[in-house]
């Protein structure tokens, strides 16, 4: 199963994932966002993922304490998360540092 992780306020990562994760004939796995979402659900899900994708669209937006969990929870799990994050974004700073403790877990791939 691969998971789709992206920030609480990001609309348009919302979009994207809901959208490839309703046409993939694949197993994706969109994390929900909703406020009373069951969160050892997430993590037993994100727990079965071999992969994610974590995808922000929008350059104001930083990675959320709830994101960042699910993102870290992967990483220490030994899954392989590639990061999708504009060039020029205030997440591509947090992207970068968690890049630097987890190494080639976590594969960056910018965009202009």
């Amino acid at each position: 199963m691969m998971a789709i992780v992206f920030p609480k306020d990001d609309i348009e990562a919302s979009d994207i994932a809901l959208k490839v994760g309703l046409d993939s004939g694949q197993d994706v796995y969109v994390v929900p966002k909703y406020l009373f979402r069951d969160k050892d659900v997430v993590f037993s899900r994100l727990n079965k993922s071999k992969a994610a994708i974590l995808l922000i669209t929008d350059p104001s937006i930083k990675i959320d304490e709830e994101t960042t969990k699910e993102v870290k929870f992967l990483l220490n799990n030994g899954k392989p998360v590639y990061a999708i994050v504009p060039a020029d974004s205030r997440a591509l700073i947090e992207v970068n540092k968690l890049k630097g403790k987890y190494g080639e877990l976590l594969k960056l791939m910018e965009f202009e």
